[in-house]
């Protein structure tokens, strides 16, 4: 499964990258994840159907520091 993310909200600055690569390698995905100029966070997820979908689910909360 490929997914395409825009993630908004207080996003950047608090980790959320870091965070989200950390919970990638945990899973097996690949993709890829970068800052916006408009201050989103945006994301290609590529693996199981699973794993994708249960990333996206934490990604809706991210990191203690974030604000989706």
């Amino acid at each position: 499964m490929k997914k395409h993310l825009l993630i908004y909200g207080k996003v950047q600055n608090v980790g959320f990258r870091h965070w989200l690569y950390i919970k990638a390698i945990e899973k097996n995905i690949r993709g890829w994840v970068k800052n916006k100029t408009n201050g989103e966070v945006e994301v290609l997820l590529i693996g199981s159907d699973e794993e994708v979908n249960n990333i996206i689910k934490q990604c809706e909360c991210g990191p203690s520091s974030a604000n989706v």
